[in-house]
């Protein structure tokens, strides 16, 4: 959970889309990314619970608790809250 928070810290204010949202995996990814910077930070969520976001948006600051046996991933000022049971992150996962 350390590695996610300073990734996530790194990217504090880049834009920040929700990728994808797969039922069949129960899984939803949102990509991080900054406009005219290569590179991107993909935060992989499994075992979706419960979900609510814009689809993108721009000065993310999202971070991730644990809260019992499940992660919250959210941005309070921008009302985005994940709720599931595991976090994984991904680097410059194409198109970078």
């Amino acid at each position: 959970m350390n590695e996610i928070r300073i990734a996530l810290e790194s990217w504090r204010g880049c834009s920040a889309r929700l990728w994808s949202f797969t039922s069949s995996h129960n899984m939803a990814i949102i990509r991080l990314h900054r406009v005219g910077v290569r590179g991107n930070l993909h935060l992989i969520v499994s075992g979706v619970k419960e979900i609510g976001c814009p689809t993108s948006w721009m000065n993310a600051t999202l971070t991730v608790e644990q809260v019992g046996e499940d992660i919250v991933l959210q941005d309070a000022a921008a009302i985005v809250r994940i709720l599931g049971s595991s976090i994984r992150i991904d680097k410059d996962v194409a198109p970078v």
